[in-house]
């Protein structure tokens, strides 16, 4: 991605595309890499990085299912060079009285931009904050907590990958309410593998489960999430598309 022959903004790659090869030269390692924008993506500083050898992407191709070879160039035309650092949240309407009109944060609110790092595995997810737990929007469909009826939420620290996932619902009051798993995973898994074994992951690969979390036992912070007061830092996240059925999910969905 950080050298232009793969947009992150893609949901998967395209179905007619059956091998990627990227052909990858070994270079003289250097003292650190200061962090750059490129390509909507930016990258982490490196320094210290003693022995070893850094790398150089040579070129890049596809192979389709019709054996069709395409050469890939990095696509350069539809890239900004910069990115800024900040860009403007999507705000209500309100009415400006004195004291707000006096108040320069509610005339223009930033928040900041969402980016890329890369998992325990090298594959690239989302970089952890508020933004990207929120809800998105006030219908019940666009909450986070229904958007795990059909997705999971994978979370990592810098050393261990956890798992959210809703596990079931009951009815109490005439309401449906809905409980959730939060899971330690022992051990990361590739995406290809992960899907393999099945999302949520089957109780053999993950420990350490708190069960019946009621959505607002989750609370969120800026630098992780504290489960039923265990709190647990993290640094980045990724939703990724529930392939397991729960017990009881085709009554509840």
């Amino acid at each position: 991605m950080h050298t232009g022959y793969y947009s992150n903004s893609a949901a998967s790659p395209p179905s007619t595309v059956k091998e990627f090869v990227a052909i990858i030269r070994p270079v003289q390692a250097r003292g650190g890499f200061a962090s750059e924008s490129r390509y909507n993506i930016r990258s982490r500083a490196w320094g210290g990085v003693g022995s070893g050898c850094g790398f150089r992407v040579e070129s890049c191709s596809i192979t389709t299912k019709s054996g069709n070879f395409i050469h890939l160039e990095p696509c350069t035309s539809i890239m900004p060079s910069a990115i800024p650092t900040f860009i403007p949240a999507a705000t209500e309407r309100v009415v400006n009285t004195r004291s707000s009109a006096a108040s320069l944060e509610r005339k223009q609110r930033f928040v900041q931009e969402v980016t890329v790092q890369y998992n325990l595995c090298n594959e690239p997810w989302l970089k952890y904050n508020m933004a990207t737990i929120a809800d998105r929007g006030l219908k019940r469909h666009q909450w986070t907590s229904s958007r795990l009826k059909k997705e999971v939420l994978y979370l990592e620290s810098t050393s261990t990958r956890y798992e959210l996932c809703w596990a079931h619902s009951v009815m109490e009051s005439g309401a449906e309410q809905d409980f959730y798993r939060w899971s330690k995973c022992k051990r990361p898994l590739a995406l290809k593998l992960l899907r393999q074994k099945g999302i949520p992951l089957p109780e053999d690969e993950v420990e350490q489960t708190i069960d019946d979390i009621d959505w607002e036992e989750l609370k969120w912070a800026p630098s992780g999430v504290e489960v039923k007061n265990q709190k647990f830092q993290i640094a980045r996240v990724q939703f990724l598309q529930r392939t397991c059925l729960a017990e009881n999910e085709g009554n509840s969905i």
